[in-house]
């Protein structure tokens, strides 16, 4: 029984943004709903022109398509001033930082990694 009660407790403390708030780092990327932040994605990379962010959201189960994903980032991120790059659908552009996402699907779940650079 105490094993169980470690075991939960454990997977307690894996800390996860719940959806529609926003990414750490990158605060004006909403989480979209289904998907979680996943607190152990962020990473943070100083360079001499500025930073380079990466995060990860998660959705394991009932995740919506990939197409539905790109289409409410392109809403999402349109209303929030960002500008969608012509050469990739999931590329965008505000003021001197750029932002782009990949999309993985693994086992029913999905894996959104951003990835911002200014």
């Amino acid at each position: 029984m105490k094993l169980f009660l470690s075991i939960g407790l454990l997977l307690l403390s894996v800390t996860i943004v719940r959806a529609n708030e926003a990414i750490p780092y990158i605060n004006d990327i909403p989480v979209m709903p289904q998907f979680s932040y996943v607190t152990d994605s962020l990473l943070i990379f100083d360079k001499p022109q500025g930073q380079i962010v990466e995060a990860t959201i998660l959705c394991e189960d009932s995740c919506p398509s990939n197409t539905n994903i790109q289409n409410f980032y392109s809403d999402s991120l349109s209303n929030l001033g960002w500008s969608n790059s012509l050469q990739s659908a999931n590329k965008y552009y505000s003021n001197n930082r750029q932002l782009s996402f990949t999309i993985q699907n693994d086992n029913g779940a999905s894996i959104i990694t951003f990835t911002m650079t200014e």
